[in-house]
């Protein structure tokens, strides 16, 4: 065979044609194989990197929903141990103070007071009145002293608050409700009932349960 100008051309079998067809064909194919693997390779790594974004998102609003509530309780807890020690809160009225602010905080798992041995105007040893969500969904009252004698010094969420000050308590297994806790404390005063002007008469403590916190991030999520 002869091509332009008179060249010659390569006598072809049709298995080299079928070959070299077959190649062309393969090749075309490896080439358009390979974009589609860098575009799904692109599609996917926008895909992950917008996976990964969102997922970033929604822990930082995860984690802000968080801070947020846990924040709120500080100045609560702060109000009613400060009122306390002023006076502008009777001992005897504390019990609807715990209440209200119950009611304007839902999402709240407890709010008690925890009292010093003798430092309740009643006398009693051991005073620790605490309003929680202790079985079901509705606050009602419990005695803690009841219980068992929170003054041991294996109490740390008891202890540490009277001995540091105003504190976060390291999450605990609370044996009343029988619930993982976070949970804020701060000491208040009661002039005249000890010696030492500086001790604490008790503690103020308000908390969330692990679980509302937990179903709050998760509410937070995608």
């Amino acid at each position: 065979f002869y091509g332009p100008k008179g060249t010659r051309l390569r006598d072809w079998s049709l298995r080299t044609v079928f070959l070299v067809v077959i190649g062309g064909l393969f090749c075309v194919r490896l080439a358009l194989l390979c974009g589609l693997i860098w575009i799904h390779q692109t599609t996917e790594r926008e895909a992950i990197e917008e996976a990964v974004n969102k997922a970033q998102h929604d822990t930082r609003r995860a984690a802000k929903a968080i801070n947020d509530t846990l924040s709120s309780i500080v100045p609560l807890t702060k109000s009613i141990a400060d009122s306390l020690s002023s006076g502008a809160i009777k001992h005897a009225y504390l019990f609807d103070v715990v209440e209200k602010a119950m009611q304007e905080n839902p999402g709240l798992f407890g709010v008690g007071a925890a009292y010093a041995p003798l430092a309740h105007p009643s006398g009693d040893t051991l005073f620790a009145s605490y309003y929680a969500k202790l079985y079901d969904k509705n606050p009602a009252w419990q005695q803690v002293e009841d219980s068992y004698d929170y003054t041991e010094f294996k109490y740390s969420w008891y202890h540490d608050p009277m001995l540091d000050g105003a504190m976060w308590n390291e999450p605990y297994f609370e044996e009343v409700s029988q619930t993982v806790l976070a949970e804020y404390c701060e000491p208040f005063y009661r002039p005249g009932w000890s010696a030492d002007p500086d001790e604490p008469a008790g503690i103020i403590y308000i908390n969330y349960s692990l679980d509302f916190l937990r179903d709050l991030m998760e509410a937070e999520g995608p």
